[in-house]
């Protein structure tokens, strides 16, 4: 074989190697993946079973034969794509039913395709096998809560607690899921969420998301104070996730901080991605610079505007950015414009909500009169109407 040849077959070699490298590579960063039957997890010098870990995980790098999880390193032997994961669990408990890891890890992949009966099945079977294992309880816990059966959660959140008291994640959980099943809340019952959060960022204070939902809570209480902390300290840890913004924001019109609402509106505005236009955030600086009780903040022109495009935004169809649109054309002093939006909005209300449809009716009062809105302080933003 000539030199040249044997030179350009061996660099071709070396490129296919390369390729093929990349290619096996590629298959597994980005992916989800779920443990096989075996698998260790190494962080550090300490080994951890996959019961210790929130699954499904996703790959970052390669190095070798082991996958990085963000949490430490498994290696590829022992690691399944998740999209493959549920046969290999069904096939694994087609040869042994008894292991109530195999039903756990099946409910995990079933939850992540919404098979929420399916899981449910799965974990219920786990606990049967193993009644002492709080891991089992919270995956059943957290299944629960996405099918809305929030007694069901907590009940087993209870037991989860129960059986290890000082896991942080299960106290978030069991905060999150009483909230959400309160209608009408008592101060006792806010007292008890509050506790469990507090309790969660004490056992683990990287649990930093707390902080936004905690401030719902506080503001709940009415404790306006330590919901703005908590707002802030959101904000601290998370930049770049405007819905704290836009809580702080409305929380800052209820403590009658008009200014810093209005401010924090438009740098919402400037900030949230142009593909991507939240109505609301157009519809309560519309609202604001319409009504806003502080008449130096007031701007009619700039609320048409606003309102304007959050009414196009909903398509014209929602009854609150129809109102803050009549209440913005009151404030430039164009009162035609201003009933004729009025009455539509109160067309779009219909006669469910008797209150409602009261406020509205004396809000058209007031424009057929020639008298522009004004938000008494402390008043509910159009989008919470």
């Amino acid at each position: 074989m000539n030199t040249r040849k044997s030179i350009i077959f061996g660099a071709l070699a070396a490129f296919l190697v390369t390729v093929s490298m990349a290619a096996a590579q590629e298959k597994w960063v980005g992916s989800e993946i779920m443990p096989r039957d075996g698998a260790e997890l190494k962080i550090g010098n300490r080994v951890v079973s996959s019961d210790e870990v929130s699954l499904p995980v996703t790959v970052e790098r390669v190095q070798g034969d082991w996958l990085w999880i963000g949490q430490g390193w498994l290696n590829k032997r022992y690691a399944v794509l998740l999209d493959d994961a549920e046969d290999y669990y069904t096939n694994y408990l087609r040869s042994d039913r008894t292991d109530p890891w195999a039903w756990n890890m099946r409910g995990i992949v079933r939850v992540e395709y919404y098979d929420f009966d399916g899981a449910l099945r799965d974990y219920s079977e786990a606990i049967r096998l193993a009644p002492n294992n709080p891991v089992y309880y919270a995956n059943r816990a957290e299944t629960r809560y996405y099918d809305e059966n929030y007694a069901g959660a907590l009940s087993d959140l209870e037991t989860a607690m129960g059986l290890k008291p000082n896991v942080a994640h299960y106290h978030d959980m069991y905060a999150i899921a009483l909230y959400d099943s309160l209608d009408d809340p008592t101060p006792e019952e806010l007292d008890k969420v509050l506790e469990h959060y507090s309790t969660a960022l004490r056992l683990d204070p990287s649990l930093t998301g707390i902080y936004g939902d905690r401030a719902y809570v506080y503001w709940d209480r009415g404790d306006l104070r330590r919901a703005a902390d908590d707002f802030n300290a959101a904000i601290r840890h998370f930049p770049d996730e405007l819905s704290y913004y836009r809580g702080r924001a409305d929380l800052r019109w209820e403590m009658k901080d008009y200014l810093g609402a209005l401010a924090e509106w438009e740098y919402v505005l400037k900030r949230a991605p142009a593909s991507q236009p939240d109505y609301v955030d157009y519809n309560d600086l519309a609202w604001g610079l319409a009504a806003c009780p502080d008449i130096a903040l007031r701007n009619g022109t700039r609320a048409v505007e606003f309102a304007k495009k959050a009414c196009e935004l909903t398509k014209w169809e929602n009854g609150s950015t129809i109102e803050s649109l009549a209440a913005a054309y009151a404030q430039t002093g164009d009162f035609a414009a201003a009933v004729q939006w009025q009455t539509k909005a109160i067309e779009l209300a219909g006669s469910e909500d008797a209150d409602e449809k009261t406020e509205l009716d004396r809000v058209l009062k007031l424009y057929q009169q020639n008298q522009p809105y004004r938000a008494p302080d402390n008043a509910p933003l159009a989008s919470q109407t």
